[in-house]
């Protein structure tokens, strides 16, 4: 079995981060509620990566599977119509496996977290391992620095 070991930084504050283990198997929305649970943050909001590292790149986002509807599509392609333009969909991370993306080392990515309060978090991969340890739950928690920021501070 193979796991992949990934470093997440706060954006704006790289003194607090998590390094993740997690089954190369297992998807992107799996790795989404690894992080949170890594931070300690809740599970009530939308969140999407973007593998090119920009955000609202709509071309490299791969969003979670409540993010987008039908009224947005039916929005997106009366825009599209407009303006002569194709607006991609987002792939959805239940669907991609983490193995299928072609990761390599200190490759990152960005994962945001509530559109609203914009969490922004730097993804890297930092090294696949072959694993013999069938015992061992992932995702997990290996390395980290830092405490948890307060999610709701207001």
């Amino acid at each position: 079995m193979k796991t992949y070991v990934f470093k997440i930084k706060l954006k704006h504050c790289k003194k607090i981060w998590r390094k993740v283990e997690i089954q190369s198997d297992q998807t992107l929305h799996s790795l989404a509620y690894a992080i949170l649970d890594a931070f300690k943050f809740d599970y009530d909001h939308l969140y999407s990566f973007f593998m090119s590292n920009k955000l609202w790149d709509k071309y490299s986002e791969i969003a979670h599977p409540d993010s987008r509807s039908d009224a947005d599509d039916d929005v997106y392609s009366f825009l599209d119509e407009i303006r002569g333009t194709v607006t991609p969909k987002p792939k959805i991370t239940d669907v991609v496996k983490l193995n299928s993306l072609k990761l390599v080392p200190k490759q990152k990515f960005l994962f945001l977290y509530d559109y609203g309060d914009c969490w922004q978090f730097e993804v890297e991969f930092v090294k696949e391992i072959e694993n013999a340890n069938s015992d061992i739950k992932y995702p997990r928690v290996i390395e980290s620095q830092g405490g948890s920021p307060i999610q709701y501070a207001r």
